[in-house]
């Protein structure tokens, strides 16, 4: 009796393109929590949208909105422009940090109610289910 071991070629490519979906996946869900949190969070000074990070392990430093103008417009954009630099430096990572530096990122998030990052924890099923859908998978 002789065996035989036949490699299926077309198998090789749909592997490759699930693995693919799979960390665009990754990329894909992670900026969207990333405009999720900028979505949530108020603007006056600027200062807590400025400090908004995205990486692989928590930032160190604050900074503080004494002094500056006040009722300043909304600059979210830039707030996810630089988020999404982090996420893409970390292509493939499994692990992902969101935070704020602001000294007062704490009295947003609990103590005057706008709390971004409840809200966009609580937003995690919506957005992995648009960012499946937009990988492919």
């Amino acid at each position: 009796m002789r065996v035989q071991l036949v490699i299926n070629r077309g198998l090789d490519g749909k592997f490759k393109k699930i693995t693919e979906s799979l960390e665009n996946y990754g990329e894909i869900y992670a900026t969207k929590m990333a405009a999720q949190l900028v979505l949530a969070s108020p603007v006056d000074t600027g200062t807590f949208m400025d400090n908004f990070y995205a990486g692989g392990s928590g930032t160190v430093g604050s900074t503080s909105s004494q002094g500056k103008p006040r009722n300043q417009p909304w600059n979210g954009q830039d707030a996810i422009n630089r988020m999404s630099q982090g996420i893409a430096a970390l292509r493939g990572s499994t692990t992902m940090l969101f935070g704020n530096t602001a000294d007062h990122a704490y009295e947003v998030e609990y103590d005057h109610g706008y709390a971004p990052f409840g809200k966009a924890a609580n937003m995690h099923g919506r957005l992995a289910r648009e960012a499946w859908a937009e990988a492919g998978l």
